[in-house]
């Protein structure tokens, strides 16, 4: 059959806005040419077949539906449509093409918008449950519009039926066809090709409409760079050369693990390691720099967008679009609101050749009730970079594992761990459930370690909050740059308001700053003579700063490497103290005086530590009193926990995923208080900041995260109080120069 003319679409709208149904559709059309010159051939690879013509049909008629007259006076300001337009345009294109329609540019039409299985209000629901006669009421209400386009002029009831008919067919068997059933007595095997090709049908539908759709002009998808040569060019040079372990970890071939010291150049290998993949696997997948804290996301975008250039790199995290509408109002951009948004749209789509986000933004795939598939997409032939994987508590991070062993699995994607320090039982548990072979495991050479000795290790038998230490930390800073660490933010704020009295030059940086001020802190970091930085654990990962003298609480060892590696950093001055205090600030006899950290392995770091007070230790003997911190029963424990953790994930939630929405609306459920239940954070806004008169989203840059447990607290003493119409939590507690006062 020939192909119908899209020049009538000019007499209809797309969007609320006067975009057209033509302009729209061409714009589709254009973006899903993109993001096949992105995955074409990485498709083949996966699933040895084309889609490229199934879905660049389906782009070509994904929106006929909105041809219906009810959708059109909608957009022109009407009453809501009680219709959905993509299953109109699901039968009109089974109507032009009787003969020769596709079921899978069908499927991709049908579910563009919707699931197919959900919630009241999904396709399922509203459509095929009622059978025939459902479509026998609809087409009375379409005919109108049919008889006004020459293309549906002649299609008659019985032939609108007939297509209701086939699509009922056509969605049944595609939903039926995920799962193999082998039988009486035998487990049901997943249709893996199936799934995966579900994914992809509606992944590129969707994105390429979101894309279309997220304001004027042409988004080109650039490949970003695909060869070993070409990115070593790009970050080294005659002056800069790379370290033999950064070439070995960048010529690395499949999933890897990479262990060296902070300030060694892991993020250069890694980048190094990544466009190696790309280059053997031939392919433009994207790649991900998964990082714990916003602190060091926002790090590691300013310090990629240097190297690699602002429009290779993506951030994404709860408060990015904050971020980028900070930056761009203090650059004097009259429209920063909308371009924020804007940048911060497309960061969330699949654009960029690389993306900087938590693990949350990985995880969130498998716990989404619609648009998951496009999720997926990204992560096809991905190369996803995992810094400090151990600085999650168990359940994230066995869910982040069981997330990257299905992308790598299912999608072939490709894994790098990379950490400054590792427990043995994390690393084992790494190369068992990735299959990392011995020469993918890569450290710098022992000769290399041996003579790398940046720190004299201290313990101290006090608290930071002593006044003799205060005093001493006041003295020491007039010869350099102080770094005080303690692991919960009151003591953190106790510790500000001890030390300004005597220095002015105090920074604070913890997570109960709005954003506007956690920007302006964050570009204070810089050490210098005379400046002291405290702060709790969100120094830990990915910040490039170098300060002289470290004053830390005790915390697990490979959280106290990480502080050990802000000091001396580039290993270029003789060895500087790094003081671990055995006791904590501001009432040491309180029973949670531990948190976040547990008791037992606390006290088994300070027994450890004890036997190397006052040495200088080198980078060589990190590891061997990382493992020694870990009692034999807890490392056995922990080991367990996490495998038996991630097998459960794999079993029951991730390998059970399929396209379309999840058939079991309680495991649906399940899965969405499961996602609340990894949060133990919520947001509120202080009363100082709150004024009914402004924007939900200029009111969004004062929000501060609070834990769970002090929220109900506050709640329930009548101190956090619900707005409806702004539809955030007003804290009525004060804001000032130490953050929000709890």
């Amino acid at each position: 059959m020939e192909e119908y003319s899209m020049n009538f679409m000019e007499g209809y709208l797309a969007k609320s806005d006067g975009i057209t149904l033509k302009a729209h559709t061409d714009s589709v059309m254009c973006q899903m040419r993109e993001y096949l010159s992105i995955y074409h051939d990485s498709i083949e690879r996966l699933l040895s077949i084309d889609l490229s013509d199934a879905l660049l049909e389906a782009a070509r008629y994904h929106d006929l539906g909105k041809i219906f007259p009810d959708f059109q006076n909608m957009l022109k300001g009407g009453k809501l449509c009680g219709e959905r337009h993509e299953v109109i345009s699901a039968l009109l294109y089974i109507c032009l093409r009787p003969e020769d329609y596709n079921a899978d540019t069908l499927m991709a039409v049908l579910t563009h918008h919707k699931n197919y299985y959900g919630h009241r209000g999904e396709l399922k629901e509203r459509y095929f449950n009622s059978g025939i006669e459902r479509f026998d009421e609809l087409y009375d209400l379409l005919q109108p519009a049919l008889r006004e386009i020459d293309a549906f002029a002649d299609i008659s009831k019985e032939d609108f039926l007939a297509s209701a008919d086939t699509l009922l067919r056509e969605a049944k068997k595609t939903m039926n066809g995920f799962i193999h059933q082998r039988g009486r007595g035998r487990k049901d095997e997943i249709n893996r090709d199936a799934v995966i090709k579900g994914f992809i049908l509606k992944g590129l539908a969707t994105s390429s409409d979101h894309l279309a759709s997220a304001g004027p002009g042409f988004r080109r998808l650039e490949a970003g760079i695909s060869g070993y040569k070409e990115m070593k060019g790009r970050l080294f040079n005659d002056l800069i050369s790379a370290y033999p372990f950064q070439e070995r970890a960048g010529r690395s071939e499949g999933s890897s693990l990479f262990i060296a010291p902070t300030g060694s150049g892991k993020t250069e290998a890694a980048l190094l390691w990544a466009s190696n993949q790309r280059e053997i696997m031939k392919t433009k997948g994207r790649s991900f720099f998964i990082l714990p804290y916003r602190a060091s996301m926002n790090a590691m975008s300013d310090r990629l967008c240097e190297k690699l250039g602002d429009e290779y790199c993506a951030l994404v995290h709860s408060s990015s679009f904050l971020r980028a509408f900070e930056t761009l109002s203090e650059s004097g951009i009259s429209d920063s609101f909308e371009t924020a948004k804007a940048a911060d749209n497309l960061a969330r789509m699949n654009v960029s050749p690389l993306k900087i986000c938590s693990p949350f933004q990985l995880i969130k795939i498998f716990f989404a009730q619609n648009g998951y598939e496009a999720g997926l997409v990204s992560m096809i032939e991905s190369q996803i970079i995992f810094d400090e994987i151990h600085a999650y508590d168990i359940d994230v991070t066995s869910l982040t594992l069981a997330s990257a062993k299905y992308f790598s699995e299912w999608l072939n994607a490709s894994i790098l761990f990379m950490s400054a320090t590792l427990p043995t039982h994390l690393k084992d548990i790494l190369i068992k459930h990735f299959s990392i072979v011995d020469e993918n495991i890569i450290y710098p050479t022992t000769d290399w370690l041996a003579e790398k000795k940046r720190h004299r290790l201290i313990l101290r038998n006090t608290s930071i909050d002593d006044p003799r230490i205060i005093e001493e930390i006041i003295e020491r800073s007039k010869g350099g740059s102080i770094l005080v660490v303690v692991n919960q933010v009151d003591r953190a704020v106790g510790l500000f308001n001890l030390i300004k009295k005597f220095n002015k030059n105090s920074i604070l940086l913890h997570s109960r700053f709005h954003q506007k001020d956690r920007n302006e802190i964050e570009k204070r970091l810089k050490p210098e003579k005379g400046k002291i930085l405290i702060a709790t654990q969100v120094v830990e990962v990915s910040l490039d700063i170098d300060y002289n003298e470290l004053f830390t609480e005790i915390a697990p060892f490979e959280s106290l490497l990480q502080r050990f590696g802000r000091i001396n950093r580039y290993m270029l001055r003789a060895p500087e103290n790094v003081n671990v205090f055995a006791s904590f600030c501001f009432g040491d006899g309180k029973k949670n005086k531990y948190l976040p950290y547990k008791k037992d392995h606390i006290l088994q770091v300070k027994e450890i530590l004890d036997q190397t007070n006052g040495k200088v230790i080198s980078e060589l003997d990190n590891q061997e009193l990382l493992d020694k911190t870990y009692p034999a029963e807890l490392k056995r424990r922990l080991n367990e926990t996490l495998d038996n953790r991630i097998n459960d994930l794999t079993q029951y939630v991730t390998d059970n995923l399929a396209p379309y929405g999840l058939k079991d609306y309680e495991l649906n459920n399940k899965l969405n208080e499961q996602w609340e239940e990894l949060f133990d954070s919520t947001v509120v806004i202080s009363e100082n900041f709150f004024d009914a008169d402004k924007s939900y989203f200029d009111l969004r840059r004062f929000e501060v995260s609070i834990s769970k447990n002090k929220f109900i607290h506050y709640k329930n003493e009548g101190k956090i109080i619900y707005n409806s119409d702004k539809k955030m939590h007003i804290a009525k507690l004060p804001y000032s120069e130490v953050g929000l006062e709890l």
